[in-house]
């Protein structure tokens, strides 16, 4: 993994995700690369990049209406989760078809789904952060902080609806890097 902030003066919002695309795609073509990602909040990156944030789920069967939950919170690109190697339990990765004119969307890992509808498919559902977000996708539970504790409710937005202007890069390679 490493970090890549692009100098704001230069890089507007869209020239970002324009030099990002490009990023990716250029690492993507390097010998023994296997996948490539993007993240606001790398998987045992410390605390201190970890974030957390608080939302909530339209008609939650666990949950009263407007009740929030404290998870944490990371914006991910496409490429993200097959980087990681993770699987989904329902729905898929985000496209770059989830940009900024297309509706909200998020993908909530299985920590999260079991907190809001336990027993049920969070698929389809609709989770609140800063308005309306419609659930395509129920990734697998990641271990992000520490391997002995077990995973936290998870909130995934993709960057192509949200950008910040610093994001780490995570490269999987078959060989050694």
């Amino acid at each position: 993994t490493f970090q890549v902030s692009p100098p704001a003066p230069r890089y507007a919002k869209a020239d970002s995700l324009h030099y990002y695309d490009r990023l990716v795609a250029a690492l993507k073509t390097l010998p023994g690369v296997a996948g490539v990602g993007l993240t606001s909040g790398p998987p045992f990156g410390g605390e201190t990049v970890r974030f957390t944030s608080r939302f909530s789920a339209r008609q939650s069967t666990s949950m009263p209406a407007g009740e929030l939950l404290s998870g944490e919170f990371s914006q991910v690109d496409a490429g993200y989760f097959d980087a990681l190697g993770a699987s989904f339990a329902a729905g898929r990765a985000f496209t770059d078809a989830d940009n900024e004119q297309a509706p909200g969307v998020a993908i909530l890992n299985e920590a999260a789904a079991r907190a809001f509808w336990p027993g049920e498919s969070a698929f389809g559902r609709t989770v609140m952060w800063n308005g309306p977000l419609a659930v395509v996708g129920v990734v697998r539970d990641l271990r992000n902080v520490r391997r002995d504790l077990p995973a936290q409710p998870a909130l995934y937005l993709s960057t192509k609806q949200q950008l910040w202007s610093t994001m780490t890069v995570v490269v999987r390679c078959d060989d050694d890097p």
